[in-house]
């Protein structure tokens, strides 16, 4: 009923409204009267009128304002229908001096953000996340709601860990090894309110999950505002959940396998022959042109003082070889050495 007088009202204020404009100015005298002028800002007003209860009958005007008002104080700029990052946060990243943030692996968000991290790196960010641990409960739980096949996150979380890995190889590089930025991690069993990213306390983009939509899926606010009462809320709770986490940072310290990620090209010099070998390590397997020729063992790994030695032992069908690799890291790219005491080897990283 309510809404139907509005409709009333607003085709009442409409008509006479045209009347009282049109009936002015179709006399159209060079000069209007006092009681013309009257008569057509009466007019004008009765249209305004009109357009208010037309414009109240489709939108609640009291609560819009509301929502408005509460959006101007909370610093929300933008409210979107998925939760893939926008520009307005690469480009944040890029220059960010502080990260935080929260999420089951986080793998959709360090591959489309891959360059705006680096770039964090170089410019020294401290890069601070909270991940799911691969065992738990909460994960076995989160891959039955959204119909995910088993160990789905447990190998996500293993691609962030090569992934983030490699983009401080890649800091490291573009700035020829001098100070860049650190990545800590820290991992959660069953705490996970809502997935966010935190960048210098006072850009947040917080992700409504509603299982079994994913991330990527669900509907997300992005907040700009240093004072903000929700960005405060949100780094509390941060703080909060760091602050209770065991350290288990692996991110920074390089493995054998971190080293070997991805395909390398092998040249070798037996003195009365040369060759070479594209190869890949992966679960200290390898890997020559993607056929399966040797395991990996007696790995001795040490980067700071740039050593590494391992054994190559063969696989295939009536080959016995065993060949032990003593080798120096020339840099990130290139290691050099003998192979059985005698073979020349050159590794590079292709």
């Amino acid at each position: 009923m309510k809404d139907r007088n509005k409709v009333i009202a607003g085709v009442f204020f409409t008509l006479f409204g045209i009347s009282g404009v049109f009936a002015t100015v179709i006399s159209m005298p060079e000069s209007l009267s006092s009681f013309q002028t009257a008569f057509m800002i009466i007019g004008i007003v009765l249209l305004a009128l009109a357009a208010f209860f037309f414009i109240s009958y489709y939108i609640d005007i009291s609560s819009a304002l509301s929502i408005l008002l509460v959006s101007k104080k909370l610093g929300i700029k933008t409210i979107k229908e998925n939760g893939l990052s926008g520009e307005e946060l690469k480009k944040r990243l890029k220059k960010a001096k502080n990260i935080k943030m929260i999420s089951t692996s986080g793998l959709i968000f360090f591959r489309t953000c891959e360059e705006e991290i680096i770039s964090a790196l170089e410019n020294n960010a401290r890069i601070s996340l909270i991940l799911s641990r691969s065992d738990s409960a909460f994960n076995e739980e989160t891959e039955i709601i959204e119909s995910r096949p088993k160990g789905e996150i447990k190998d996500e979380l293993k691609q962030v860990s090569t992934i983030l890995s490699r983009f401080t190889l890649e800091a490291n590089k573009r700035t020829k090894n001098q100070t860049t930025g650190i990545i800590n991690i820290k991992y959660f069993n069953t705490h996970l309110r809502l997935p966010m990213i935190l960048i210098n306390d006072e850009y947040l983009w917080l992700t409504i999950t509603l299982p079994p939509q994913r991330s990527a899926q669900s509907h997300s606010l992005e907040i700009i505002k240093k004072d903000s009462s929700l960005i405060s809320s949100c780094n509390k709770h941060f703080e909060e959940l760091w602050a209770s986490l065991p350290n288990e940072n692996e991110i920074n310290k390089m493995t054998f396998e971190k080293f070997f990620e991805g395909v390398w090209k092998l040249e070798y010099d037996f003195g009365h022959a040369k060759g070479f070998e594209y190869f890949k390590i992966e679960n200290n397997k390898y890997y020559i042109d993607g056929e399966y020729y040797f395991d990996i063992d007696q790995i001795e790994f040490n980067y700071d003082a740039k050593k590494v030695s391992f054994r190559k032992v063969a696989v295939k069908q009536n080959d016995n070889r065993k060949l032990v690799n003593v080798l120096s890291i020339d840099s990130d790219n290139k290691l050099t050495g003998l192979e059985s005491g005698n073979t020349k080897m050159i590794y590079y990283r292709t």
